[in-house]
């Protein structure tokens, strides 16, 4: 069985792998303890899973995460948090998490998309000797575009990266070598829809037409939003488990 981009086959101290583990969790008894049952569905959280076993090699690695898009805030969230608690336990300095607002171009507001491209740019130059080795990540690649052109980027400034997604729409293959050569996945369809137009519960919003590559603050937190946070926690402890 495969996850993502490679075969995970490193056994724990029991000698079960990490796809075995994944295999006996049970999604629907993890979900009773979210508190924030609206927001989440079944197939998005197994592909989160998924993701995170499938980077199991290089999780405690990455010195930092890009987030791609507003809606991708959440799950690069619960990476970041991942990561850091990998390198913790390995005595490595916390990993950075920096939010672009990348998005797709808009038609007809060249001006803006050039505007965004320019202000992405800015960010990552700005930034690029403080990355070390990068996770990018997004909860949907579908056309790819918009990832492209952020690690189009990145590229230029020779950062060393890879890129997560919960859910891809076709296989790798039929993407550019860009994308094809550095993508994690969790499955190949729909499911990472589950965190489309919910980036309210991130607490934070993107302008329409902004070409602030930073995303607004929306003022204090719910208590929706406050339970979607703690659900991550909970899907985060359950996923270090998985790779430990």
């Amino acid at each position: 069985m495969k996850i993502g981009k490679q075969e995970i086959i490193a056994s724990n101290e029991n000698g079960i792998n990490a796809e075995e583990r994944l295999r006996r969790i049970d999604i629907v008894g993890l979900m009773r303890n979210f508190k924030a049952v609206d927001f989440w569905e079944k197939e998005g959280v197994e592909s989160v899973l998924k993701l995170i076993v499938s980077l199991k090699e290089k999780i405690g690695k990455y010195e930092s995460v890009v987030s791609d898009d507003v809606s991708g805030r959440l799950v690069s969230l619960i990476l970041w948090k991942i990561i850091n608690k990998t390198r913790i336990v390995h005595n490595e300095k916390l990993a950075k998490i920096l939010f672009v607002a990348s998005g797709r171009e808009i038609d007809g507001w060249q001006k803006v998309n050039q505007q965004k491209k320019f202000s992405i740019n800015e960010l990552i130059k700005n930034n690029k000797d403080k990355l070390g080795k990068t996770l990018v990540v997004t909860e949907y690649i579908s056309s790819g575009e918009s990832m492209e052109r952020l690690i189009k980027i990145m590229s230029s400034y020779n950062i060393d990266f890879d890129i997560a997604t919960v859910s891809i729409k076709c296989n790798p293959g039929a993407y550019s070598k860009i994308i094809s050569d550095k993508v994690y996945y969790g499955e190949i369809g729909a499911s990472g829809i589950m965190f489309y137009f919910k980036n309210i519960y991130a607490g934070v919003h993107k302008k329409f037409g902004s070409a602030e590559a930073f995303s607004e603050k929306l003022g204090p937190l719910t208590t929706e939003m406050k339970n979607v946070r703690g659900d991550i926690n909970l899907l985060v402890d359950e996923a270090v488990k998985l790779i430990k």
